[in-house]
């Protein structure tokens, strides 16, 4: 939207597979995407990058968002602590109401969020994954596509960039030292739960050793890419934005310019 405030490095902290992410009732009998087309679904925020993610699954199964329904509100009376931006004509903003309760009343057919509402992990409980074996279905989006959703990135504030432009590399460098530490590391503490050292090992034999993606622009050019792509897609951005474009100050930085 113009605003450059913050000075990014491709550093990603957070990433997650958004397959998941998609909640519905019980006996509602949908447990796939394509059954979502033309439904009713509701989110706890719009603009969220990991929402624009989970969206971004729809139409890979030919469903188009704006043919959604979407309610956009709290999913169990948590404020949401962020604004909402100008929804686009499909959505609707709700107050009075918890997302919940509608899906449960059958207001709603599905939920999208990314943490497992209330009653979901409760014995007996009414609410189901729409994708009951997310782990293969978003093992095969990987193969399919190579991209591991980042939703989260590292910024400087600019006014201490442009005094201290060597801030960037520095704690670029640092962040990359420890996801290398973690990485090696990581089976250290395999017995944290039973069978994470499995769970280490099937990722690794899919990803690589980089089991946890490399930080840097190149290596995540397509996935920025696409990410951009979304947010003009879906109306969060006004034009279709450059990823390489998007890190150039501190691609600059790194190549002493």
């Amino acid at each position: 939207q113009g605003r450059s405030s913050f000075v990014g490095i491709p550093a990603f902290p957070g990433r997650a597979f958004r397959h998941r992410c998609f909640f519905v009732r019980r006996a509602s009998g949908l447990y796939s995407f394509e059954q979502l087309a033309g439904k009713r679904i509701g989110c706890n925020e719009w603009p969220a990058t990991g929402h624009i993610w989970s969206r971004a699954i729809l139409p890979h199964h030919g469903v188009p968002i704006e043919g959604i329904r979407w309610s956009v509100g709290s999913i169990d009376g948590t404020p949401l602590n962020r604004p909402q931006g100008d929804l686009p004509p499909h959505a609707q903003s709700v107050t009075g109401r918890t997302l919940l309760a509608m899906l449960l009343d059958g207001e709603l057919d599905a939920l999208m969020c990314a943490h497992p509402p209330r009653l979901f992990y409760a014995k007996a409980s009414p609410i189901t994954r729409l994708i009951r074996d997310y782990r293969s279905a978003e093992m095969d989006y990987y193969r399919r596509t190579g991209i591991y959703p980042p939703i989260h990135i590292v910024g400087i504030r600019r006014e201490v960039h442009e005094k201290h432009p060597w801030v960037a590399r520095s704690l670029y460098t640092a962040l990359d030292a420890a996801r290398r530490k973690w990485q090696q590391e990581r089976k250290r503490m395999a017995d944290t739960t039973p069978w994470l050292l499995a769970e280490i090992e099937d990722s690794i034999a899919l990803f690589g050793e980089e089991c946890w993606a490399p930080y840097g622009l190149a290596p995540n050019l397509k996935s920025i890419q696409a990410l951009c792509d979304q947010q003009f897609a879906q109306g969060l951005s006004g034009r279709r934005l450059d990823a390489a474009a998007a890190f150039a100050e501190f691609e600059a930085v790194m190549q002493g310019k």
